[in-house]
């Protein structure tokens, strides 16, 4: 049996990091942490090993210019491609966020803080993906993955890995709303220590915590925090 890979907490930036398994269909990859203030870009990378020169399949790349934007583009063959431009860019300077990468067979679809941003058909294969490489202006908490479940076939259900269509999901209006606070859990300088907000490894619960489940919100809720909950419906489910 698998095991779930263990989630990447405070890394040092720019951070390069092994994908366990490599990248299939259903998998997603969650990413929280805060864009540094007066920050000009920071990226994402979805890469083909760590060589110099690898193929990029999912450069995911927020910049600072007026207006903000997020670039997406692919590098093959020693090239980059032709890039996406998305405007209304969720990830203002100084704020903190929460990203959800989720592949699909066509595509890699994107949340930011619990709302569909984006989805970036697949230029390189993702059976390709080993490594997740974050470099620029940004500060990251944890770095989590979730794989895919298989799930017997049903009448009216397709028998291959089940994975959430978040392209259905209604947009969020972005940028962020005003009163989202600048930097809320989060100090002002390099390093990023542990913290109510967000505690260090030993302080987080397990990956597959047991049922029923309870803990402390560590800080409380403030404007702006986002919970995220990741996990599979049982088969025989009542409620």
């Amino acid at each position: 049996m698998a095991f779930p890979q263990t989630p990447f907490y405070n890394p040092v930036i720019p951070f390069t990091g092994c994908i366990h398994g490599g990248l299939q269909e259903g998998k997603s990859i969650s990413i929280s942490g805060r864009v540094l203030p007066g920050a000009d870009r920071f990226h994402v990378n979805l890469q083909c090993g760590t060589r110099t020169n690898t193929d990029i399949a999912f450069h995911f790349n927020p910049r600072y210019s007026f207006p903000d934007h997020v670039v997406t583009n692919s590098f093959q063959y020693g090239k980059w491609g032709t890039e996406e431009r998305k405007q209304n860019s969720p990830f203002p300077a100084g704020s903190t966020f929460s990203m959800v990468i989720t592949v699909t067979r066509e595509s890699y679809q994107v949340m930011v803080n619990g709302c569909h941003f984006m989805e970036y058909r697949h230029r390189v294969p993702f059976q390709q993906v080993d490594t997740i490489v974050v470099g620029g202006k940004v500060e990251v908490s944890s770095i989590a993955f979730q794989s895919p479940v298989a799930f017997p076939a049903q009448p009216a259900f397709p028998s291959h890995v089940a994975y959430p269509n978040q392209s259905a999901y209604p947009p969020c209006p972005f940028p962020s709303q005003p009163g989202f606070p600048s930097h809320p859990g989060f100090p002002s300088h390099p390093g990023f220590p542990s913290q109510p907000g967000f505690p260090s490894q030993p302080g987080f619960p397990p990956a597959m915590p047991a049922m029923p489940y309870n803990n402390m919100i560590h800080g409380g809720l403030k404007p702006g925090r986002t919970i995220t909950i990741q996990g599979n419906v049982l088969p025989n489910a009542e409620s």
